[in-house]
């Protein structure tokens, strides 16, 4: 298993800037620094992979759907609009080397409408992320579909919904993402969730019910770490936090409050607990 660090507690955008996040991440003893890739061109992550390359940590990465690219549009422009997104998301994370995009990659991040999704919505997604899955496959990338929680997106809130796009999409580079965060919100219990993703489970966030310091809320850990003992997973673990220094993201998943004593002190501690929860 590999242990990796969402840079999303300190932008939405990684520039020059964060390049010294990089070495630090690494001293801690990380395997790996999760990019965001939802922004700029795609070759402005080759610029990334260099600040990753010479910490000496691997790169993953995370990207969502905007209303205008929105895979469960009954518009068929909208929709060709998101398989041009994906293409060039994936075009980016193949700058990083990453194995994986994570994220809200089938419908639009809090765009909310009066009527539930139909399966409709769901079918139109699961055909462009099959698309976009031959593109990714060329790169050998997975593209791992994450369920949020009800109050951020309509499409997918569960690991049962997401199984069922993966289902319909029926592609072996399209799986889940599983984020503790939001399935504290919304599942039965993780060991449920966690079955249900079962051998489509790609790639996992560690994050806590309040987004802060890993361990210091409400997830349930004990049944996270039975859940994913029960499925031998063995490919990444990233935590994720928020924090409210970070505008736009701030606003997006609705960070009110720090959740923590200092970002320093979540990243310190992540890997640490991480280790622990699945050894």
């Amino acid at each position: 298993m590999k242990f990796g660090f969402n840079l999303l507690l300190f932008t939405t955008f990684v520039e020059e800037e964060h390049a010294p996040l990089f070495a630090w991440v690494k001293s801690l003893g990380y395997d790996g620094i999760e990019i965001p890739t939802g922004d700029g061109p795609p070759e402005h992550y080759k610029t990334v992979r260099q600040y990753a390359d010479d910490a000496g940590l691997q790169c993953t990465s995370v990207a969502m759907a905007t209303p205008e690219t929105d895979p469960s549009s009954p518009d068929p422009k909208i929709r060709a609009a998101g398989l041009q997104r994906l293409r060039e998301r994936i075009e980016a994370a193949s700058y990083l080397g990453t194995p994986v995009i994570g994220g809200p990659l089938y419908a639009a991040h809090r765009l909310f409408h009066d009527q539930p999704p139909t399966v409709d919505n769901m079918k139109w997604s699961a055909d462009v992320l099959a698309e976009a899955g031959d593109i990714a496959a060329q790169a050998g990338i997975t593209l791992a579909v994450e369920p949020l929680n009800r109050f951020e997106i309509m499409l997918l809130n569960c690991a049962d919904q997401a199984r069922q796009l993966v289902d319909f999409a029926n592609h072996p580079n399209v799986a889940i993402l599983y984020d503790t965060h939001h399935a504290h919100i919304e599942e039965r219990s993780h060991q449920d969730g966690l079955a249900t993703c079962g051998d489509k489970l790609a790639h996992v966030h560690l994050s806590e019910s309040h987004r802060g310091t890993l361990g210091a809320g409400l997830v349930d850990w004990a049944a996270v770490r039975e859940g994913l003992q029960s499925l031998d997973y063995d490919a990444w673990c990233v935590c994720e936090s928020f924090g409210v220094a970070v505008d736009g993201l701030r606003q997006a998943a609705c960070v009110h409050r720090d959740c923590f004593e200092s970002r320093e002190e979540v990243v310190e501690t992540a890997l640490p607990f991480m280790r622990d929860l699945v050894s």
